[in-house]
């Protein structure tokens, strides 16, 4: 695909936020859209703005102007002291291919490319189908991660095509991902299969519904998580 630049439009400058103020930095004040700072940057921001995957699972569409619109209020948001230790490039948005397959192809490609220099990768999105080229793409620098589905959907639906509600399904069949270290946050009964339920506890995914996330605490949840996989040393 030679230079994974070649797969992005760059983003758009008018999102990026001033209040015009030195005393008052905002986000898009601070924020480079130049790949030259790619580099020297340790967060890189990238956009996928793709609902082909919603459509296809007959949900509403319109996804694909998330990106733009996250754009839009992140960048308004104030510079704290934390924000400023790093250094944050926005490379702008992936094309999109003609086809859903041909989209998570080249963001597999791009993640990956990213990825391999150790840097920090935010994708906005788009569809949840996302899930499966950005996964897939770490699956080929690391192997020991952690995945996580914050929705009230399992989205490990067993139908062809692809779709938002397959990319789990995906992974774990093609053993991208360890189902033993992937946790479906905050899922609703009301919404999903009880096959799929079980589809997960076969393959021993870790299920915490709406209901136990509000009598345990999220914070609570995450922080044994964590430290049950050896990864409290992010706190």
């Amino acid at each position: 695909m030679g230079s994974f630049f070649e797969q992005l439009t760059f983003p758009d400058r008018n999102l990026f936020f001033s209040a015009y103020d030195p005393n008052d930095q905002r986000l898009g004040d601070f924020v480079s859209a130049s790949r030259d700072d790619f580099d020297t940057a340790n967060v890189v921001i990238l956009g996928s703005p793709c609902d082909e995957g919603v459509i296809r699972n007959r949900g509403r569409e319109g996804a694909r102007k998330a990106p733009r619109e996250i754009r839009r209020w992140f960048y308004r948001l104030a510079l704290n002291e934390a924000i400023e230790t790093l250094s944050i490039v926005d490379l702008g948005d992936l094309k999109i291919g003609s086809t859903l397959e041909e989209t998570h192809a080249r963001l597999r490609y791009v993640v990956k490319e990213v990825l391999q220099t150790g840097k920090i990768l935010i994708v906005l999105g788009g569809g949840n189908d996302i899930s499966y080229a950005d996964c897939g793409a770490l699956s080929d620098v690391e192997h020991n991660f952690l995945v996580f589905n914050i929705d009230k959907h399992y989205d490990v639906r067993n139908v062809q095509p692809r779709n938002s509600g397959t990319p789990y399904r995906q992974l774990i069949e093609e053993q991208l991902i360890d189902p033993t270290k992937f946790f479906e946050i905050g899922s609703e009964l009301y919404a999903n299969s009880i096959k799929y339920k079980e589809y997960l506890e076969k393959k021993g995914a870790k299920i915490y519904e709406l209901q136990q996330i509000r009598e345990l605490g999220i914070e609570n949840i995450f922080t044994n998580i964590f430290k049950l996989y050896d990864y409290n040393a992010i706190f």
